[in-house]
């Protein structure tokens, strides 16, 4: 009977079992810096989704807000140019007053447009067109206001009697430069319940991101 004798390779074996482990610990490494990678990837992601969401959301409310000052029923003595008097009144000096009133309420107003609009940009990289759309509608808005001012100030310019006249021939939105979008009551003001619904519809798509991003 042949008797068989197996001569093992012990150093050979143990080399590559020691070459198996580091390669084995490197592909662990990998996989825990990719999942890593990844997760930062994701938080970065969810951090500046927030910032522009939070942006936006100012950005909203600062439009809202001189939106309605912008609106005031209520003009102080100090909103008039210097050395206006009301006792003294012409068309003339009533047309430079009241364009000198509604200019200066008007530019914070432009501003924070300028801004939401701006802001915007970044949003709707993010979110798509959508956003887009919603700021639109706030913007358009703030330019039928402009021109319901316009209009106000035209009214005086051509004088009372033809302005008795032609009355009927002006936009409906000189109408509505003086009033509140807070104002409950205010249900026919065309302008007012336009903006409501376009802020209403932003305040909901903000809500929405904001609620993801945070959580």
């Amino acid at each position: 009977m042949l008797g068989i004798t197996c001569a093992v390779d012990w150093p050979g074996t143990m080399s590559f079992l020691k070459d198996l482990i580091v390669a084995v610990a490197v592909i662990a490494t990998a996989t825990v810096a990719w999942k890593g990678l990844n997760r930062w990837k994701l938080e970065q992601a969810g951090k500046v989704g927030f910032d522009v969401a939070r942006q936006l959301a100012r950005a909203t409310y600062r439009v809202r807000n001189t939106f309605n000052e912008a609106r005031s029923p209520f003009v102080s003595a100090g909103e008039f140019p210097e050395g206006y008097n009301p006792m003294e009144k012409t068309d003339d000096k009533e047309t430079k007053a009241w364009t000198h009133v509604l200019n200066k309420r008007f530019t914070p107003l432009r501003e924070a447009a300028l801004e939401l609009q701006a802001v915007g940009l970044e949003a709707e990289v993010l979110w798509g067109d959508e956003v887009k759309t919603k700021i639109s509608e706030i913007t358009k808005c703030v330019t039928l206001l402009r021109f319901g001012m316009q209009e106000y100030v035209e009214r005086i310019a051509i004088g009372k009697e033809e302005r008795a006249e032609r009355k009927s021939g002006y936009s409906k939105y000189a109408d509505m430069v003086f009033c509140s979008t807070d104002d409950p009551t205010d249900v026919e003001n065309e302008l007012t319940e336009r903006l409501k619904k376009a802020l209403g519809e932003m305040q909901e798509l903000l809500k929405t991101h904001l609620t993801k991003f945070a959580t």
